[in-house]
């Protein structure tokens, strides 16, 4: 792997608070699970543009994965460092798609204790993005899914301009309608982490605050202003299998690992 960058983030209380709620996530002083998202928001708004040269018009977020050693708490300050995994090109339906992936390490400056390791899979298209019509999905599908797990929506700008503010993410393809329009999009999507962030925070209110050992997520569809989505969770010990639907559409999966309790 290749060494990018290494740096310094302060964690904040107020901070913490403001991405628990863009995500609905209880406010305290531990970190919501995807809150790394916020101590990286401004390196991967540079990696993509000024390392990696990534055209944001064209670039999507694949696949999101955590490994969860210790919570990150207000307070601290975490020492940050990211190396490039692949930088590689793969056929796709449009064309030659760029996959890159990017391993992040965020530890406790004060110990040097790895607190969380992170994944991040990103996907820069051919050509402009598809032009699918925005869907408005109901809690309960055609096929018979129920919103058992969890439930949200309908999203609105409100919730995208939000999460934006907490998160650190600016890119325009979730802000600005007349960028998206020229992406090929009819409206602005929401962020792939602001879904994640709503699925990471349901499984922690039933389960308990840090209770995933591992999160690994795959963003599978665009989620649009208007949006009703619907979480399912099927169990099996320790292992969590997650969807994350629009109607009979998937927008994300996700698998997880509760982490062990007592002996």
């Amino acid at each position: 792997m290749t060494d990018l960058a290494e740096w310094t983030f302060r964690v904040e209380a107020g901070k913490i608070a403001e991405f628990a709620r863009a995500v609905g996530a209880e406010v305290s002083d531990v970190a919501t699970p995807t809150f790394t998202m916020v101590a990286g928001a401004d390196w991967v708004a540079r990696l993509v543009s000024d390392v990696l040269r990534l055209d944001g018009g064209r670039t999507v977020h694949g696949e999101q994965a955590y490994d969860y050693h210790a919570p990150i708490r207000a307070g601290m300050t975490l020492t940050c460092k990211a190396r490039l995994v692949s930088d590689v090109a793969k056929p796709g339906r449009a064309g030659p798609m760029r996959v890159v992936t990017v391993a992040v390490v965020y530890s406790d400056a004060a110990t040097g204790a790895d607190l969380v390791h992170e994944t991040m899979t990103t996907i820069e298209t051919a050509g402009a993005a598809p032009k699918p019509a925005p869907g408005h999905g109901n809690a309960t599908d055609d096929a018979g899914h129920t919103a058992a797990f969890a439930t949200f929506g309908p999203v609105t700008r409100t919730d995208l301009v939000r999460y934006a503010g907490a998160s650190g993410d600016f890119n325009p393809l979730h802000l600005d309608p007349d960028f998206a329009r020229a992406a090929g999009l009819p409206d602005v999507i929401a962020h792939g982490m602001y879904s994640a962030g709503l699925v990471a925070s349901a499984v922690e209110r039933r389960f308990g605050m840090g209770a995933m050992a591992w999160l690994s997520l795959r963003f599978r569809a665009p989620v649009w202003v208007g949006d009703r989505l619907a979480l399912t969770c099927d169990r099996d010990d320790r292992d969590l299998t997650l969807t994350l639907r629009r109607g009979t559409d998937t927008v994300l999966s996700a698998t997880a690992r509760l982490a062990a309790k007592g002996p």
